[in-house]
Formats: structure tokens, C-alpha cells, sequence
């Protein structure tokens, strides 16, 4: 848990550009960062000045929206010392300012690299795979060398979304804890759910586009009550058993992220959707790979002012987490973003299903620019219903270096997950499940019609990867060398895996070319190198890798490669269950696999053996068995001994007895019913033993013999 201090009277003085439009936003929010002493290492949580606040109160989430109350700040203060972070802990902290307002932050120093991050699972339009093969092989290829599994399936546009959505729920049931993303390429079947008008127009009341259907995987989404033919656009009316829902609120959490990349029907393009795409994925796999180079602020345009809902506070508050509160700025939207560069960016006005005002049109900023920002958020009234013609909120992603975009004012979004090494698809179902006075999320929150436009795996930060790299061996040797990534400020790391297998890292944060020794004879492996760099945040520090490259190799012989064996009793002999492979003996193994158990390190095959215990002790296979004439007091005889065919019995024994004939390996011949005379069924000659026991097993008598020619 943190420790803190409060400071009540070091003012931070807003930035000279904040403009008038920002005081709403700042009202209702507190847009915090992290600022780290690097004499003292101590860390302090820093917001915006408000003239207005009364006092701030600061929690550490632990699980949301579990909190544990760390101190009270005065309202005039805007700091508040942490104390000396712990290296790789990741924090949530939530700020709460009286008399309104939310500010949320994850923070960390030094947070440790993300080797694995789930499933994804990218759902095509079937119009697209043949003439994009190119361009969809390097998309799935990119999500894969950034740590996700993938898989893929196809879908026609006109398939019913339930069938989508069946098919979805059985690829998350097939492995539910790993399953977290669905990227839906092209026009996937669009649900519809709700009746309520989320932009407050009575005309705009009824079902919205709602790819939240597709990520919630166990609520009840029903179609039998909503009954509402009044909305003007058709698509909106909604009633019973048309096939949309009456949801307007989620039936539970999502439990997948939905991201979804569509340009159907957008005729102010010159271009169709298929080239749209195409150029989509292209820009999408430049800014992956390093090749789009943003300064890493933001920039903030709010045209509805007068709104106490403080719509921008989507920007600032997400936006100083990600840059600290001197890359943050108010801007106007549409011209700064035609010539300069801003990776995140908002704006919001009124609006229409292809307009935002203040902002521009589908045709006229769209269309017609290559807006200079990579990913952004706008708001206005009726274009976060996505599914429509020339869709303002859609249509952005064919525009210049756009790669994802969001309705973002009803509910406040959350994106401060990003700048500590999160996908984009994380904070998108963190808000999607968000609500309530906790979280500051204002109106329509864990509503079905909040999504994500873009790719679900996008991260803040890019790095171009390693080139040119290559792998040659000798017995068991491979030499790995590459050109090194400009990027790569903390060296590389370099995975192995079988082909078919899961990757395992076999060296971390190296800056030379290296040798992988001892490899698995006439085996073909896969190589993976990613760059690693440790990326300074608004909201810390984190370890970022590239992309990975990748190269193959077949080995041939390899003399020195063996098999050994755990010995986990220090007995000299190894569990045969237990093993590794290489080609030097590790600690704790042996040679060899003949030990029985290999938790006793009387058990193992030079112990001696104890006769009728029923322990093997020496792992020859059976307990050594001799006469009990000594154990037991029944009077039971056998003769001749030494015998031939058969032996008599006499004794005090009953007709439901039963013998049993070993050999002094302690292997069984036979068994059958005492009689006064039994056949050997056997001409071996030498040492022999007969179990005589009563049909409850409570009494029992072993005599010894030898068997002649």
C-alpha cells in the first residue's frame, strides 16, 4: 500500500494556453500525472489547480471499485507525495474532488515487459480476404509478434448476428481465461440494442448500433418487450422479435473487447471499402512498426462550453496520464490537425449523423484532409450511432493517420491504462463496464451502444524492430545475429519456441549477437528478437517491446544432447516421469531413470529388499515374498517338499480359502480354491511360495517349497 504526504500550498499554475473552453472540462474532472524525484526517488501525484474545489480525497484502488483511503488534500493544493514507489508494482489510484469531479490513474516505476496478452480473435467480412490477402496475412502476422494468439473466421454481411455472436461464445468457451480481444474487420453483422436517445433527441430514441452484444458473453439479451416505431431513421425502430435488442443497458459485464474497423457505405470517399481497408491496414502496420513518428501530446477542442457535462474531460483526463499536464493543450481541432502532429487528440459540437460542429464534416475534414493524429474521440449528437451513411465517427479512420476513434462524452471514457503498456482494447471494456459516482462516467454509462472504432490491439507507444535476423548452427550450436532496432534503448530479448509450440524466453535485454547452446537434435525451432526500451509516462515508467522478427532453423546432430532425470531424493537414481533435456548435467538429475519412487531414498535399486512387507524396495518389480510360518499361528502344511506335479494340503483351513502361487520373483503363476491337493502348473524347477487366505482376508498363512524335475 502507498504512503503519503499532502502538500497544501504548492500551487501549479495552468498553462498560459489553456483556453475559456476548458473550464467546464476541469470542473468536472482532475487531470492527474506522476512526477518522480530522480535525486530521492520519490514519487508525488499532481493535478490541475481549481479555484473552485473544496478539498480532494485520494484512494488506492485495489480491485475496482474496491478502495482504500490514502489521505485528504486542502483544495488549494495540487500534490500529493506517494513516497518511493515500489519497482514493478503496478497502482490505481482514483482522486475524488469536492464538490465535483474524477480524475483516475495507473501508475508504476519500472513496470516489467508483457510477454503474453491473450487471445485475439479477428473476424473478416468475406469480401475482404481475396483481394487484401497481403495486407490481412501482415495484420494477423503483426498481432501475433506483439504477444496475442490468433485466430480468424469469415462472415457475410448479411448473416445474423446471433449466429456471429454464437460462434464468438464458443471461441471464448474454448478457452475462456485467455480469450480478451475481437478486432471485427470490415461490415460485420451489426446489432442493434436499446431504446433510449443517448444525444437527447426524441427523434433519435430507440435501438443504436451496439457491438457490445458481441463482447458480453452470459446476459440475458432480449427481444420481446421493446415496442417503438417512432425514431425517424429506420434502422432505430425497434420492436418485438425484429431481431433487435431491448437492452439498453449491458446484462452484465463484457467480457471481451470489441474493436471494429469498418467503411461500409461511405460514398464521400472516392475510394470503396475494400480500398479503405487496404489503406487502413497499411497505416495501421506503419504506426505498429515505428514507421509513424508522433510527438507524444494531446489536444483538446470542447464546442459545447456551455454544457456542465464538461465533455473534454475525456481528453484531460486521459491525456495528462498519458504526457503530464505541459503536453496537453486546447487547440482548434480541424486546422491544427491538418499540418501538425498530436497522437491523441478530441473534439466535440453539435452534430449530425455526418457532421460535428466547430469541427467539420465527413466531406470536408474526413474526406478531404489527412488529419494528422492517431487516435482520437469526438462527441456529438446522433453520429455515435455508427451505423449510417458517410458516419462521422466511422468515416475518421479513412482520414490521414487516424487508427481509432470513439464516442466520447456519454459516457466519459478512460484510456489511462495505455501509458503504462496496455492495449487500447483494455481501457475500451474498462469503460464499457465503468458506472456510477466512483468513476465520474456522467450519463448513458454501461450502455450497449458505447464502442470502439479501430483496432482492439493498438498501444500508445511503437518501436521500430529488430531487421535482417538470422540464425546458423553447428552440433547443437545456434548462432543469432541481427541489426539492431534504432529504438532499442534497453537491448533485446529473444524467444524459442518448437514450430507449433509456445514461445519461452531465452534471453532478455541483450545487445550483441548471441549463441543458443545445446539445442534439440534434428528439430526445426522458431526464433523470435524484440527490442526492449524502457518508456517514460505521465504515468511512470514501463518496459515496452517492439513487434518481434522472427527466423527458422533445422538442427542437425547433436552429440552432446541427453535426456536427465530428477533425483528427488538424493538417491542416485532418477523418476522416470521427471525429466529435462540438454547438454550438461543440471543439479538435482541423474543419468539414469530406475528409481521407483523417488520420494524415499531407501526405495531405489541397490536397496535390500524386505521380504512380505509389500513394499518393492529394491524397483525389481515385486515385493520379495517368504515363508510366513514364523508370523502366523495356523496350522497349515504342505508336502512333499521337495514336489513334482502337486502338493498336499493339511491344516486348519476352510473350503472358501484361496491360494496363490508366486515364483521368488514374486511374480503370480496361479490362483484357485485350497484343495487337499494342488497341480504346480508350472516344470520349472526351483524356489516357490503359496498364499493360503480366508474369504474375509483376515487370516492368512504363506509356506515356502522347491519344484524338482
Amino acid at each position: 500500500m502507498l504512503k503519503s504526504t499532502i502538500f497544501l500550498f504548492l500551487i501549479l499554475l495552468l498553462p498560459t494556453f489553456i483556453l475559456s473552453q476548458a473550464k467546464v472540462d476541469l470542473d468536472k474532472s482532475v487531470p492527474l500525472w506522476l512526477e518522480t524525484d530522480t535525486m530521492t526517488n520519490i514519487s508525488k501525484l499532481v493535478w490541475i489547480e481549481d479555484a473552485n474545489a473544496n478539498d480532494y480525497t485520494i484512494n488506492e484502488v485495489s480491485v475496482e471499485p474496491n478502495i482504500t483511503f490514502l489521505g485528504m488534500a486542502d483544495g488549494s493544493a495540487t500534490e500529493f507525495e506517494l513516497g518511493e514507489l515500489e519497482k514493478g508494482q503496478e497502482y490505481a489510484l482514483q482522486v475524488q474532488k469536492s464538490p465535483d469531479g474524477v480524475g483516475m490513474i495507473r501508475l508504476g516505476y519500472e513496470l516489467p515487459l508483457i510477454h503474453q496478452r491473450g487471445r485475439c480473435l479477428v473476424i473478416i467480412d468475406d469480401i475482404l480476404p481475396e483481394p487484401l490477402k497481403v495486407e490481412i496475412d501482415q495484420l494477423l502476422t503483426d498481432i501475433q509478434m506483439d504477444g496475442w494468439t490468433v485466430d480468424t473466421f469469415h462472415v457475410n454481411q448479411n448473416d445474423l448476428v446471433v449466429n456471429v455472436k454464437t460462434r464468438i461464445v464458443s471461441w471464448h468457451d474454448d478457452e475462456y481465461a485467455n480469450s480478451q480481444a475481437v478486432f471485427l474487420l470490415g461490415h460485420v453483422p451489426v446489432p442493434y440494442s436499446g431504446n433510449s436517445a443517448h444525444d437527447g433527441h426524441n427523434n433519435h430514441q430507440g435501438a443504436w448500433a451496439a457491438d457490445a452484444y458481441y463482447g458480453e458473453m452470459n446476459g440475458l439479451w432480449r427481444d420481446v418487450n421493446v415496442n417503438n416505431t417512432t425514431p425517424s431513421r429506420e434502422k432505430n425502430k425497434n420492436i418485438p422479435f425484429d431481431g433487435k435488442y431491448d437492452n439498453t443497458l449491458l446484462p452484465s459485464e463484457m467480457e471481451l473487447e470489441i474493436g471494429r474497423v469498418d467503411f461500409h457505405d461511405l460514398p464521400a470517399f472516392a475510394d470503396d471499402e475494400i480500398e479503405l481497408t487496404r489503406q487502413y491496414l497499411i497505416k495501421n502496420h506503419a504506426y505498429k512498426t515505428g514507421n509513424k513518428e508522433y510527438p507524444r501530446r494531446g489536444m483538446i477542442e470542447n464546442n459545447f462550453a456551455g454544457f456542465a457535462e464538461g465533455f473534454g474531460q475525456s481528453g484531460w483526463r486521459n491525456f495528462t496520464t498519458m504526457f503530464g499536464g505541459n503536453q496537453v493543450s486546447s487547440q482548434n481541432y480541424e486546422v491544427i490537425l491538418d499540418t501538425d502532429k498530436y497522437l491523441w487528440s478530441y473534439a466535440c459540437g453539435g452534430g449530425s449523423y455526418t457532421s460535428c460542429a466547430g469541427v467539420g464534416t465527413t466531406s470536408n475534414l474526413w474526406a478531404a484532409k489527412d488529419i494528422q493524429t492517431i487516435f482520437t474521440m469526438n462527441f456529438g449528437s446522433y453520429f455515435g450511432d455508427w451505423d449510417s451513411q458517410n458516419n462521422f465517427l466511422r468515416s475518421a479512420l479513412a482520414s490521414g493517420d487516424v487508427l481509432t476513434n470513439a464516442w466520447a462524452g456519454r459516457p466519459v471514457w478512460y484510456f489511462h491504462h495505455m501509458p503504462i503498456g496496455k492495449h487500447i482494447g483494455y481501457s475500451a471494456k474498462f469503460t464499457q463496464n465503468a458506472s456510477g459516482f466512483f468513476y465520474g462516467t456522467g450519463f448513458s454509462s454501461r450502455s450497449a451502444h458505447i464502442a470502439l472504432m479501430g483496432d482492439p490491439t493498438l498501444r500508445l507507444h511503437a518501436m521500430k524492430p529488430v531487421e535482417s535476423f538470422g540464425a546458423q548452427g553447428f552440433e547443437g550450436t545456434v548462432l543469432l545475429n541481427w541489426v539492431d532496432s534504432p529504438d532499442a534503448t534497453h537491448g533485446h530479448n529473444i524467444y524459442r519456441r518448437k514450430q507449433g509450440e509456445e514461445w519461452v524466453l531465452i534471453a532478455e535485454m541483450i545487445n550483441d549477437a548471441t549463441t543458443d547452446f545445446c539445442v534439440e537434435p534434428n528439430t526445426t525451432f522458431d526464433y523470435m528478437i524484440k527490442a526492449v526500451r524502457l518508456e517514460e509516462t505521465g504515468s511512470g515508467s514501463y518496459y515496452n517491446m517492439s513487434l518481434g522478427s522472427t527466423t527458422s532453423y533445422t538442427s542437425g546432430d547433436n552429440p552432446f544432447f541427453d535426456t536427465f532425470y530428477a533425483d528427488g531424493d538424493m538417491d542416485g537414481f532418477g523418476d522416470a516421469e521427471n525429466f529435462t533435456t540438454g547438454c550438461a548435467l543440471p543439479p538435482g538429475f541423474v543419468e539414469n531413470e530406475l528409481d521407483c519412487d523417488d520420494t524415499n531414498p531407501d526405495i531405489n535399486p541397490n536397496a535390500e529388499e524386505i521380504p512380505n512387507n509389500g513394499i518393492d524396495e529394491d524397483c525389481d518389480g515385486a515385493d520379495l515374498t517368504v515363508s510366513s510360518k514364523d508370523r502366523d499361528d495356523l496350522n497349515i502344511y504342505v508336502y512333499p517338499n521337495p514336489a513334482h506335479q502337486y502338493i498336499h494340503v493339511e491344516g486348519e483351513y476352510d473350503s472358501d480359502w484361496h491360494y496363490t502361487i508366486f515364483n521368488a520373483q514374486g511374480i503370480i503363476l496361479h490362483k484357485g480354491r485350497v484343495t487337499k491337493r494342488i497341480n504346480l502348473r508350472t516344470n520349472i524347477p526351483g524356489l516357490y511360495f503359496i498364499k493360503f487366505e480366508d474369504s474375509e482376508q483376515q487370516k492368512f498363512a504363506i509356506r515356502s517349497f522347491f519344484k524338482e524335475n
